[in-house]
């Protein structure tokens, strides 16, 4: 509150102007022409109504709505959403308080769909009430987005037939990487360039399926036969010759899965010629050589000796030469 002093004569009269202050305003009804009259009281004294200037302004705020891929993948999050909110202000210009008042507020924001990720949630609408200008502040609003449960499924497929061996599954969340490791079921072997150690990205489709290729396990084992030939002696009284035993080796290839086996002969029986029997001939000069079939088994080959008479040359016997006999059967192959 300020004081001016007029000077003049009593029942002198005249117009006060009033001079406003600096950041102040003339109250309302208050003219800025005021008449007097000088007195010898203080009844001629003039009281000037003031108010307080106010300066009228504007100002903004933001809202930001950021969003987070829990994972740490900032590839698939959502871009930043940004809002503006707008105030009117009013600054008293003799206390410096300034008020500031909403004419709008910040609208709610659904949170944008992310394939394989659930959000926290969603963004509500704030409503912005009466505030210091300087209490206006910017603020950050975060939405985080959690991986769903992924599932791929690893097929393990016959290359033989193309069938579907079996099926695993391996489980965690999306975009979720590790590496499985290929295990061969009973019966067969990982085909060869099939990795043992597959890596692997969890995704929402099928697209982080993954396929393992068998062949049939083989198994390699080996068997024998054998062939003995009996030699007999028909109708005498020699010692026959000793049985010669002969054997014949396999190979065998089992399929583990079918249990279909291949046999290979890895050596047969070797041709055998029959030994010389003094004053006998036998019927099979040699016993032919011969690939046996394993299934057949061991066999046995008889050679029958047979006396021969020789012409009466002085009281001695020649034995005569042996005739070739046929060859006697032999296993079938």
């Amino acid at each position: 509150m300020s004081t001016t002093t007029l000077d003049g004569v009593m029942d002198g009269t005249g117009v006060y102007t009033v001079t406003v202050p600096a950041n102040y305003s003339l109250a309302d009804g208050q003219s800025r022409a005021v008449n007097y009259r000088f007195t010898n009281d203080d009844s001629d004294d003039v009281t000037v109504h003031l108010t307080h200037a106010m300066q009228y302004g504007s100002a903004t705020t933001t809202r930001t709505i950021h969003y987070v891929v829990a994972n740490g993948d900032t590839t698939k999050a959502p871009a930043d959403v940004t809002q503006v909110a707008h105030w009117r202000t009013v600054t008293d210009l003799v206390t410096g308080g300034s008020v500031a008042t909403a004419t709008d507020g910040y609208a709610a924001v659904t949170s944008p769909a992310v394939e394989g990720y659930t959000a926290s949630g969603n963004v509500a609408a704030a409503e912005l009430g009466a505030t210091t200008t300087a209490d206006l502040t910017n603020t950050t609003a975060t939405v985080t987005y959690a991986p769903n449960a992924a599932t791929l499924r690893v097929t393990y497929v016959d290359d033989s037939t193309g069938a579907t061996v079996a099926v695993q599954r391996v489980a965690g969340t999306t975009d979720q990487s590790g590496t499985y490791t290929a295990t061969a079921p009973a019966g067969y072997d990982l085909a060869n360039g099939q990795a043992t150690t597959l890596a692997y990205t969890l995704t929402q489709d099928d697209t982080d399926n993954l396929t393992v290729h068998l062949v049939h396990h083989m198994t390699t084992s080996t068997a024998a036969t054998t062939r003995t030939i009996d030699y007999v002696v028909d109708g005498g009284t020699a010692t026959a010759p000793a049985a010669v035993t002969q054997t014949a080796q396999f190979t065998i290839v089992t399929d583990s899965v079918t249990g279909a086996r291949t046999v290979t002969t890895a050596t047969g029986y070797a041709a055998v010629t029959t030994p010389a029997l003094a004053g006998y001939t036998a019927d099979v000069t040699t016993v032919a050589a011969a690939t046996p079939d394993l299934a057949d088994g061991d066999t046995t080959v008889t050679v029958t000796y047979t006396a021969v008479s020789a012409p009466d040359t002085g009281g001695s016997t020649t034995p005569t030469t042996p005739t070739t006999p046929t060859t006697p059967t032999t296993p079938t192959t």
